[in-house]
C-alpha cells in the first residue's frame, strides 16, 4: 500500500504542468509523459554542454519533470518549429522584434466594432411569420 501511494504521488509530480496540446499518451510539451504499450520508444545518448545540462536539470527539478520528458518536449518543439514555412517564421519573428502598439490595438477594436455594428444578426428570422411569433414570446 505504501509503494503504490509513492508511485501515485511520484506521477502526480510528473505531471505537475500540462498544457491543452498534446496527444492521450501526453497532454503535452511540458505535460505529462506517460509511455502505454502503443508507443513505441528508443534511448538515445546525447552529449551536451555542461552548463546547458545543470540550467536544464536545475529547471526540470522546479518542474517535477524527468530528463527524458524534457528531451522529448524539446524535440517536438524543435519538430513543430520545422514545420513552419520560411514566410511564417519570418512573420512571427518581425511580430515579436516590432508588436502592435497600445494605439494600434485600439484602432482595430474601433474598427471591428464599427464592421459588426453594420452587420446582420445570424440568427434573423427567415420568415415575417417568425418574427412575429419571436417577438411574442
Amino acid at each position: 500500500m505504501l509503494d503504490a501511494a509513492r508511485n501515485d504521488y511520484r506521477r502526480a509530480r510528473s505531471c505537475s504542468i500540462s498544457r491543452a496540446a498534446g496527444s492521450a499518451s501526453r497532454a503535452g510539451v511540458f505535460g505529462c509523459w506517460r509511455y502505454d504499450e502503443s508507443m513505441t520508444t528508443s534511448k538515445i545518448a546525447v552529449t551536451v554542454p555542461r552548463q546547458t545540462l545543470g540550467a536544464v536539470e536545475k529547471r526540470r527539478r522546479v518542474l517535477g519533470m524527468t530528463r527524458s520528458a524534457v528531451v522529448s518536449a524539446a524535440l517536438d518543439a524543435w519538430l513543430a518549429d520545422q514545420s513552419m514555412t520560411r514566410e511564417e517564421r519570418a512573420y512571427i519573428l518581425a511580430y515579436l522584434r516590432e508588436p502592435e502598439s497600445s494605439n494600434e490595438r485600439s484602432n482595430s477594436s474601433a474598427l471591428a466594432l464599427a464592421a459588426l455594428a453594420t452587420a446582420e444578426p445570424w440568427d434573423a428570422p427567415a420568415s415575417p411569420k417568425r418574427a412575429r411569433r419571436a417577438r411574442t414570446r
